[in-house]
């Protein structure tokens, strides 16, 4: 672990490295906390396809920085045009599952009004199946269940705060449909849904490249991973993907700890309120 961190790291100093500026000019933001391997990357896509500016992790690209002993900044787009922000927990540190991404937003003085939340989230047990399989020795077990515990907790701040919170389990495109999961997303977020936001994706210009909508950082050269978003970046739509049970790489020591340590519970609460959501504006069951 210690390539990935080679220096102390004072959340403050990364807060203060995200640099707002007039608060009044700053784009409207949609926040997207998740752990990681958790669906939140083809949400990138999503939105991208639907005009509205995706950015890939750029605050942990600071905390990872700062890891590195380097200093990094990210420069807070400005317009009425929503942004969206993806921000995920773990992989390879505890430093990074201690980073809450709705602390750092209330540090730099976000203007609320301006804000929206959403917690993406994913069965554990293919999620930890997605984690071994990416990163085999690169993580831990210990860190996943760290990951899973911090989007926990920054759900419940975010429920504390009054804040109104939206929820989108991967799962949900599979039971649901991509359409009809996205129109619902869309909809509690008051943005305007399209087609192109879920299918004809090979139209688009490519997934990160100039026109997409997709913005990635310039990452420290220890986190860079080969091909980690190919199944993504090579989508034609929004697609639902599991790998196929007994599942490799889970344990059954492990599949009793996810269960024990309240993992199952947390995921089958984030999932009841994103389908109770979907059932309203659908009427499926």
């Amino acid at each position: 672990m210690t390539t990935y961190q080679v220096a102390p790291v004072d959340f403050q100093q990364v807060f203060r490295r995200i640099r707002v500026g007039d608060p009044t000019q700053a784009a409207p933001l949609i926040l997207c906390i998740s752990p990681c391997r958790s669906g939140s990357t083809v949400l990138l896509r999503v939105f991208g396809a639907s005009g509205i500016r995706a950015y890939y992790q750029p605050w942990k690209n600071v905390l990872r920085w700062a890891m590195q002993g380097q200093e990094w900044s990210w420069d807070f787009p400005t317009g009425e045009t929503p942004i969206f922000v993806k921000e995920t927990i773990g992989p390879y540190t505890f430093t990074e599952t201690d980073f809450n991404p709705f602390d750092l937003v209330q540090a730099i003085d976000y203007p609320p009004e301006k804000l929206r939340l959403m917690l993406v989230g994913r069965d554990p047990f293919q999620t930890w199946a997605s984690w071994q399989a990416l990163w085999g020795e690169k993580t831990r077990f210990e860190i996943f269940l760290a990951a899973f515990a911090r989007v926990e907790a920054i759900r419940s701040q975010i429920l504390a705060s009054g804040l109104p919170l939206v929820y989108f389990v991967y799962e949900a495109v599979r039971d649901f449909g991509a359409e009809a999961t996205i129109r619902n997303l869309f909809g509690q977020l008051n943005l305007p849904f399209t087609r192109q936001a879920v299918t004809g994706w090979f139209g688009l210009p490519p997934f990160g490249g100039d026109g997409s909508n997709i913005f990635y950082p310039q990452e420290p050269p220890a986190f860079w991973v080969q091909n980690i978003h190919e199944k993504v970046e090579t989508a034609d739509g929004l697609e639902f993907y599991a790998r196929s049970e007994p599942l490799p790489g889970v344990t059954p020591a492990q599949a009793e700890r996810i269960r024990h340590e309240g993992l199952l519970e947390w995921y089958q609460a984030w999932r009841a309120a994103h389908y109770a959501a979907l059932t309203a504006s659908t009427g499926q069951k």
